[in-house]
């Protein structure tokens, strides 16, 4: 299973959100759209009764530094001993200071922090179903959670109208789901148009000079 099929699910004081990471790695950069969209506790446990499996928590908190025109975030990550650092902004060459400045120079890495935490794991262990086994009362415990209070919204009912809700509820979720799936695909269609686009105007312009 690649880290492509997998749906990443933030929860953050009690909110859940839907997060859309399409990266195109440019170097040691990342050009990254990001889209998040909130969600209720009953659409998470509606993912797991369409046939989802929770197959990796990462727990990490964050301390975040920001001006106008970048920011720094310091990501401390349950299952690594460092802390990592993630440098955001709009404008290459700022990200690319700011790193020089903090002595990052030479330690920049593209991959994900669960790329990261699957290379930790020993080398029978590296796949998803690796961190599952050493996740799994936690993650038994997060799924009963999410379905506990996820069926109090109606996914599960023994009347008959409730269950033609939860059904009703489903579908619509389904549709959510294929939407979402499309929107990713015309949104990295177009991240790599737009990135071509950029790309072949610079060469253009040093050919040019």
């Amino acid at each position: 299973m690649a880290e492509s099929d997998c749906i990443r699910v933030r929860i953050c004081e009690g909110r859940f959100a839907l997060l859309i990471r399409e990266p195109i790695r440019e170097g040691n950069f990342i050009v990254q759209p990001k889209v998040d969209f909130d969600i209720s506790i009953s659409t998470v446990a509606g993912l797991l009764h369409l046939g989802y499996h929770a197959v990796a928590c990462i727990e990490a908190s964050a301390l975040i530094y920001q001006d106008g025109k970048i920011l720094v975030e310091v990501d401390h990550l349950e299952a690594m001993p460092i802390p990592y650092i993630q440098i955001k902004g709009t404008n290459k060459d700022i990200v690319a200071a700011s790193a020089s400045t903090l002595s990052l120079d030479g330690s920049f890495t593209t991959k994900t922090y669960l790329e990261i935490i699957l290379e930790s794991l020993p080398a029978l262990e590296r796949s998803y179903s690796g961190i599952q086994n050493q996740q799994a009362l936690q993650l038994r415990k997060l799924v009963e959670f999410i379905q506990s209070q996820g069926g109090s919204s109606g996914f599960e009912s023994p009347s008959t109208r409730e269950n033609s809700s939860a059904d009703s509820s489903i579908e619509e979720l389904q549709l959510r789901v294929k939407i979402l799936e499309r929107w990713q695909a015309v949104n990295m269609v177009l991240w790599t148009i737009l990135m071509s686009t950029v790309i072949g105007y610079s060469l253009y312009k040093r050919k040019r000079h």
